[in-house]
């Protein structure tokens, strides 16, 4: 238990990742946005009742 917690008090000074943000990856960016946006569209036509266009659209 007690190198648990001296664990999570270590983890973040030792931290050496220089990631940066989304800001200097335009193709991640544009990946997540995509991700979103295929997400909002299935959340969407799961809402819709089973019928033939909603089903092959979700598929």
């Amino acid at each position: 238990m007690f190198s648990a917690l001296v664990i999570l008090v270590i983890l973040p000074t030792v931290d050496l990742g220089i990631t940066k943000g989304l800001q200097f990856r335009p193709l991640s960016k544009l990946a997540f946005y995509l991700f979103i946006m295929n997400f909002l569209l299935l959340l969407q036509l799961g809402a819709k009742h089973v019928e033939s266009p909603f089903i092959e659209l979700g598929q």
